[in-house]
């Protein structure tokens, strides 16, 4: 998919078409839209530690403050990334 996210603006009640990545299909259902979500929007994508599916720009916010596994991260001071408890040390060396 091939979108400038500058000038890129989908209304969420335009049929047919994805509202994070801008796919129109005209065989978009309710049901193939979250198929679309689930396995092909390169724009989301699922968490490895709790399986939701996210915005991919969301991922480090996310592992931080809303994923069920949060306790497990930390934000890096350094480089602001969310980083696995066990790595940190090893991480901000």
């Amino acid at each position: 998919y091939d979108v400038d996210p500058i000038r890129f603006e989908v209304e969420k009640d335009e049929p047919f078409t994805c509202q994070f990545c801008g796919r129109n299909d005209e065989t978009f259902t309710e049901t193939k839209l979250d198929l679309h979500y689930w396995r092909e929007c390169p724009m989301l994508t699922s968490c490895s530690k709790c399986q939701q599916i996210i915005e991919v720009s969301t991922l480090n916010e996310h592992l931080l403050n809303e994923c069920s596994m949060k306790d497990n991260h930390k934000e890096c001071p350094r480089c602001g990334e969310a980083i696995a408890i066990k790595f940190f040390k090893m991480h901000v060396k």
